[in-house]
């Protein structure tokens, strides 16, 4: 059993804590290694929740997805130092809004499942000290997002000194 807190608009927008949510869930993941240089690997996670609050509008819990799938690559090329990640994740439905103690006849509204891909590609150069790295996420530029909109596509490139 845990506190929940969400942002509410019940007449006025004020954070709500809910009591009593419990929440369990599970992941496993698999990771496979075809040569010291390629990676694969996928994980699948699966979330449930039930609101056990005496105010509570319906036994659902807002924002949380049941199913999640994630897939990763990782390909290194010594000759090069040059490192190329691929990540993708696929997140299924949640409920973004219920019908409330206080407002018992709100609809029930889902955000809808998504789909999110993303690469980057990272150079290594003086002994593996200093890293430049290119990323792209959300390549497809998905709408996705729970009460707020999720990062659109996004590109960023950066650099990592280790010594």
């Amino acid at each position: 059993t845990s506190d929940q807190n969400r942002w509410t608009t019940s007449g006025r927008s004020i954070y709500v804590n809910f009591g009593d949510i419990n929440m369990w869930g599970f992941q496993v993941e698999a990771a496979f290694r075809p040569s010291e240089n390629v990676t694969f690997t996928a994980n699948y996670t699966y979330n449930d929740g039930e609101n056990k609050s005496d105010q509570r509008g319906r036994d659902k819990v807002v924002g949380i997805y049941k199913h999640k799938i994630g897939l990763g690559a990782k390909w290194y090329i010594p000759e090069i130092g040059l490192r190329l990640d691929g990540r993708a994740y696929y997140v299924g439905n949640s409920y973004s809004q219920l019908p409330t103690f206080s407002n018992p006849n709100q609809a029930e509204e889902t955000t809808g499942s998504y789909f999110i891909a993303g690469l980057t590609a990272t150079k290594y150069l003086f002994d593996d000290h200093l890293e430049i790295y290119a990323a792209v996420d959300n390549i497809f530029d998905e709408d996705y997002g729970n009460n707020y909109p999720g990062r659109g596509r996004s590109f960023i490139l950066g650099t990592r000194i280790s010594f």
